[in-house]
């Protein structure tokens, strides 16, 4: 009696232990991250001397066709010009959330909260969420949540939001191991080419951002790299062109264009998931130790045949979004 007891015991300490590593080690995982650019409108001039730049970008961890985790963050980045064309760029360019109570929402909320503290409050509404039910989000006809619990920590508007989480979430790609860890990260530079010969003068607003999965020992499972480029133009009266939003590089794909300059007769996107596939298997700490010239092109046998472009921001976005990490649980 007492060796069936025993051997009952161990069944099911065999069977629990089964089903629990089971569970998580069967546990699929997917990752998207997507960026959406705001045209510039009207409310972002102000007497004709300021140009705004939105960029609002989403990183989504799935498991079951589910939210694990989200991450919002808006690049709203500002450029001045004068009567004389002369531009003025911004000396550093921080995201809102990075900006915390620096971007100085609260004192004109109705909540008294700042943006970042909103934008918490609304990922972690969608934890657990589909991607239809991030998409039938229930909202006001302001586009305001409408669940008054909700409301009483989200009052910005969250349409934008929403439509870029949801499109993060529709073009997530499953990971490959064992996940540890999920980062994401945007960095903005802004450049300015004068009015010369005849020709406008240019701002371009270039939005580098990605994310980073990582296993238990540190290394890369999953990285994504993207770049949100926009330009705008403008006359020596220091007057801005009418402008349209683009998508992506990646989304842009041939459309981009860069095919027909390229040495080795490859797509942005191209070179861009060629570097990802480099990047796994590896630390943030050896994907920063490749060797470059002093362009920034890498010059490892492993990357030169696929990737031409300068790698130096895409190393510099990798890095922050591990830095950024979270471990999953």
């Amino acid at each position: 009696m007492k060796k069936l007891v025993l051997l009952l015991i161990v069944a099911l300490i065999a069977l629990t232990s089964c089903s629990s590593g089971g569970a998580a080690g069967s546990k699929k995982y997917s990752v998207g991250s997507y960026s959406i650019t705001s045209p510039i409108a009207d409310r972002n001039k102000v007497n004709g001397e300021k140009v705004q730049m939105n960029t609002t970008f989403a990183t989504v961890l799935m498991a079951d066709g589910k939210v694990v985790n989200v991450s919002i963050d808006t690049a709203q980045t500002d450029v001045v010009i004068d009567e004389t064309g002369k531009v003025t760029l911004p000396a550093e360019t921080p995201t809102k959330n990075e900006k915390k109570d620096a971007y100085n929402m609260k004192s004109a909320s109705e909540i008294g909260k700042e943006w970042y503290e909103q934008i918490d409050a609304l990922e972690a509404a969608l934890i657990g969420k589909t991607v239809e039910e991030v998409q039938n989000f229930d909202l006001t006809e302001n586009n305001t949540v409408a669940d008054a619990d909700l409301a009483s920590s989200v009052s910005i508007t969250v349409n934008g939001y929403l439509e870029v989480v949801a499109l993060a979430m529709e073009n997530a790609k499953e990971v490959e191991g064992t996940v540890a860890q999920i980062g994401s990260a945007v960095e903005t530079a802004v450049s300015d080419r004068a009015v010369a010969d005849g020709n406008p003068g240019r701002v371009q607003f270039n939005s580098t951002y990605g994310h980073v999965v990582l296993d238990a020992d540190g290394k890369v499972i999953q990285a994504f790299v993207d770049v949100a480029q926009n330009n705008v133009e403008y006359n020596e009266k220091g007057e801005w062109s009418d402008f349209t939003a683009l998508d992506s590089k990646k989304v842009r794909k041939e459309d981009y264009g860069m095919a027909n300059a390229s040495q080795i007769g490859k797509e942005w996107y191209e070179q861009a998931e060629a570097l990802e596939e480099w990047m796994v298997g590896q630390t943030v700490e050896e994907i920063n130790g490749v060797a470059k010239d002093d362009s920034g092109k890498a010059t490892d046998e492993a990357l030169t045949s696929s990737v031409t472009v300068g790698i130096n921001d895409y190393q510099s976005i990798v890095t922050k979004a591990s830095e950024n990490a979270v471990e999953v649980k």
